[in-house]
C-alpha cells in the first residue's frame, strides 16, 4: 500500500496600502494496512509462508505565500500533517501452520520458513514560506505541524500451532523520515 501526496499551495496578494495573506494547508490521513491468516485457519504448504504487510507514504507540502503594499504586509503560511497509520502483518487466534517442505531423510532442511514481516515507510518533506514586503510594516510566518500516530506489529496469535522444520522469523521495522524548511521574508 503506497500512498504518495504532493501539494504546492502557493498565493500572492498585494494593495495599494496594506495587505494580509495567508496558504493553509491541511492534511488528515489514516490507513490500515493489513496481512493476516484468519481465525482457525488451517494451512498445510510444501514451500515458504510468507505474511508481508507493506506500508508507505511519499509526503511533499509546499504553502507559500507573499504580500506585497506601500504601508504594511502580512504573508503567513501554515502546514499541518495529522497521519493515523497502521501495518500488521499476524496470523488469528487458532490458526495451524503446516510446512512439509523437507527431505524424506526428516534430517534436512529443504525450505520451508514461515516468515510474517510488517514494514512501514514514511517520508515526510514540508516546505513552508511567508513573505511579506511594504515600505513600513512586514511580518513574515512560516510554520508547520507534523503529528503521526503509527503502529507496526508482526505476530502469532494466541493458540496456533506450527509445525515445520524451517525457520520462523517475524519481523516488525519501521523507518520514519521528515525533512522540514521554514522560510521567512519581510
Amino acid at each position: 500500500d503506497h500512498t504518495k501526496v504532493e501539494i504546492y499551495n502557493e498565493t500572492l496578494g498585494g494593495s495599494q496600502y496594506a495587505s494580509v495573506g495567508a496558504a493553509v494547508q491541511v492534511n488528515n490521513i489514516s490507513k490500515d494496512t493489513q496481512a493476516y491468516i484468519k481465525e482457525a485457519a488451517v494451512l498445510n504448504s510444501k514451500g515458504n509462508v510468507v505474511i508481508n504487510a507493506e506500508s508507505s507514504e511519499d509526503l511533499f507540502n509546499n504553502a507559500t505565500q507573499a504580500d506585497g503594499a506601500q504601508y504594511a504586509a502580512v504573508g503567513a503560511s501554515v502546514i499541518v500533517n495529522d497521519l493515523e497509520l497502521v501495518t500488521k502483518a499476524f496470523t488469528d487466534t487458532g490458526v495451524q501452520i503446516n510446512v512439509q517442505n523437507y527431505s524424506d531423510s526428516d534430517t534436512t532442511n529443504d525450505g520451508g520458513n514461515i516468515t510474517i514481516t510488517a514494514h512501514h515507510l514514511l517520508d515526510n518533506d514540508n516546505v513552508a514560506v511567508g513573505v511579506a514586503g511594504s515600505q513600513y510594516v512586514n511580518v513574515g510566518a512560516g510554520v508547520d505541524v507534523t503529528t503521526v500516530s503509527s503502529h507496526v506489529n508482526a505476530y502469532l496469535g494466541d493458540g496456533n500451532i506450527v509445525k515445520g522444520k524451517g525457520d520462523l522469523n517475524v519481523v516488525a521495522n519501521e523507518e520514519l523520515g521528515t525533512e522540514d524548511a521554514h522560510m521567512i521574508s519581510t
